[in-house]
């Protein structure tokens, strides 16, 4: 186990958050975002956070779906509470169909 500074873990989310806000934005970082299996659990923690938060957000939301999408379905062994989709403000039942049967289908989902 590797020992690290106290400010490392925020230092990785808010990283995390400003790949993802970055790459919805402006198109950057597509680099970071097309290479999941690169990042260590907490960056990819960091960047679906962030994601889910673009769901509220009417001009990018396909974007933070194609992320987290691309997250939940990659090989990684990644535990994340996808639950936190599943609000008023994020989902909206009449356009996400396609995207909740991709999340309930995904590898992600199934973990405990």
């Amino acid at each position: 186990m590797i020992l690290r500074h106290p400010l490392d873990k925020e230092l990785i989310e808010v990283g995390g958050h400003a790949v993802c806000e970055f790459y919805i934005q402006y198109g950057k970082f597509d680099n970071i975002m097309f290479h999941v299996e690169t990042l260590t659990e907490e960056q990819t923690k960091a960047i679906l956070e962030m994601a889910i938060i673009y769901l509220a957000i009417g001009n990018y939301r396909e974007f933070a779906k194609d992320i987290i999408l691309k997250f939940v379905n990659s090989n990684l062994d990644l535990e994340f509470p996808l639950i936190r989709i599943f609000s008023k403000e994020y989902i909206k039942l009449e356009d996400d169909k396609k995207f909740l049967q991709a999340i309930a289908g995904s590898r992600t989902s199934k973990k405990k």
